[in-house]
Protein backbone atom coordinates (compact mmCIF):
# COMPACT_ATOMS: atom_id res chain seq x y z
CA UNK A 1 0.00 0.00 0.00
CA UNK A 2 0.91 3.74 -0.13
CA UNK A 3 0.29 7.24 1.06
CA UNK A 4 0.07 10.17 -0.83
CA UNK A 5 0.05 13.49 1.89
CA UNK A 6 -1.10 16.87 0.47
CA UNK A 7 -0.03 19.73 2.07
CA UNK A 8 -1.52 23.22 0.73
CA UNK A 9 0.46 26.21 1.73
CA UNK A 10 -1.15 28.28 4.73
CA UNK A 11 -3.01 25.35 5.45
CA UNK A 12 -3.52 24.15 8.95
CA UNK A 13 -4.90 20.46 7.35
CA UNK A 14 -2.68 17.39 5.90
CA UNK A 15 -4.80 15.25 3.52
CA UNK A 16 -3.57 11.81 3.03
CA UNK A 17 -4.65 9.45 0.31
CA UNK A 18 -4.08 5.83 1.60
CA UNK A 19 -4.65 2.99 -0.97
CA UNK A 20 -4.02 -0.65 0.34
CA UNK A 21 -5.54 -4.39 0.03
CA UNK A 22 -8.87 -2.86 1.74
CA UNK A 23 -9.57 -0.31 -1.30
CA UNK A 24 -8.78 3.85 -1.02
CA UNK A 25 -9.44 5.67 1.88
CA UNK A 26 -9.18 9.25 3.29
CA UNK A 27 -7.92 10.82 5.89
CA UNK A 28 -6.78 14.16 7.59
CA UNK A 29 -4.22 15.09 10.18
CA UNK A 30 -4.21 18.37 12.09
CA UNK A 31 -0.28 20.64 11.27
CA UNK A 32 1.34 22.11 14.31
CA UNK A 33 3.72 24.45 13.64
CA UNK A 34 6.64 25.23 16.17
CA UNK A 35 7.69 28.50 16.83
CA UNK A 36 12.09 28.45 15.80
CA UNK A 37 14.17 26.65 18.58
CA UNK A 38 16.58 29.25 20.00
CA UNK A 39 19.93 28.84 19.04
CA UNK A 40 21.97 31.69 20.30
CA UNK A 41 21.79 32.94 24.11
CA UNK A 42 22.64 36.26 25.93
CA UNK A 43 23.92 35.93 29.64
CA UNK A 44 25.61 38.35 32.31
CA UNK A 45 24.95 40.24 35.49
CA UNK A 46 22.90 43.00 36.33
CA UNK A 47 23.95 44.77 39.33
CA UNK A 48 24.65 48.36 40.49
CA UNK A 49 26.70 50.42 42.83
CA UNK A 50 26.00 54.36 44.21
CA UNK A 51 28.73 55.74 44.57
CA UNK A 52 32.27 54.05 43.66
CA UNK A 53 33.14 53.00 47.58
CA UNK A 54 29.47 50.88 48.04
CA UNK A 55 29.72 47.42 47.09
CA UNK A 56 28.00 46.47 43.74
CA UNK A 57 24.19 44.92 44.42
CA UNK A 58 22.77 42.40 42.26
CA UNK A 59 19.34 43.64 40.83
CA UNK A 60 16.67 42.13 39.85
CA UNK A 61 15.23 43.45 36.86
CA UNK A 62 13.63 42.98 33.37
CA UNK A 63 16.13 42.38 30.58
CA UNK A 64 15.59 42.68 27.06
CA UNK A 65 17.16 41.85 23.35
CA UNK A 66 16.37 43.48 20.15
CA UNK A 67 17.41 43.12 16.42
CA UNK A 68 20.37 45.49 15.56
CA UNK A 69 19.31 46.39 12.21
CA UNK A 70 15.75 45.89 12.42
CA UNK A 71 15.22 47.22 15.99
CA UNK A 72 12.32 43.63 16.45
CA UNK A 73 11.70 42.45 19.92
CA UNK A 74 13.67 38.83 20.33
CA UNK A 75 12.97 38.08 23.89
CA UNK A 76 13.31 39.17 27.57
CA UNK A 77 14.15 37.64 30.43
CA UNK A 78 14.53 38.47 34.33
CA UNK A 79 18.07 38.86 36.15
CA UNK A 80 18.01 37.00 39.45
CA UNK A 81 17.77 38.57 42.79
CA UNK A 82 20.86 36.46 44.47
CA UNK A 83 23.29 37.27 41.90
CA UNK A 84 21.82 39.55 39.32
CA UNK A 85 22.70 37.14 36.50
CA UNK A 86 20.05 36.14 33.03
CA UNK A 87 19.91 34.19 30.60
CA UNK A 88 18.80 35.40 27.62
CA UNK A 89 17.91 32.99 24.40
CA UNK A 90 17.30 34.46 20.69
CA UNK A 91 16.63 32.75 17.59
CA UNK A 92 18.58 35.58 15.41
CA UNK A 93 22.40 34.99 14.94
CA UNK A 94 23.04 38.70 14.04
CA UNK A 95 24.34 42.00 16.73
CA UNK A 96 21.31 42.82 19.12
CA UNK A 97 20.84 45.95 21.52
CA UNK A 98 20.65 44.38 25.20
CA UNK A 99 19.12 46.88 27.31
CA UNK A 100 17.59 46.32 31.18
CA UNK A 101 14.34 48.23 32.18
CA UNK A 102 14.64 50.32 35.09
CA UNK A 103 11.86 50.04 37.67
CA UNK A 104 10.12 53.17 38.71
CA UNK A 105 12.33 53.02 42.10
CA UNK A 106 14.41 55.97 40.86
CA UNK A 107 17.89 53.71 41.00
CA UNK A 108 20.36 53.72 39.16
CA UNK A 109 21.75 50.56 36.98
CA UNK A 110 24.27 49.47 34.50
Amino acid sequence: SFARHLIAGGETQVQVYRVGSDGASWTQYQVIEFAPAPGYYFGGTVAEQATPTDPITPVVTTVRAYRRDTGAFMGEATSSGTGGSYYLETTYSGSHYVVTLDPASGESYN
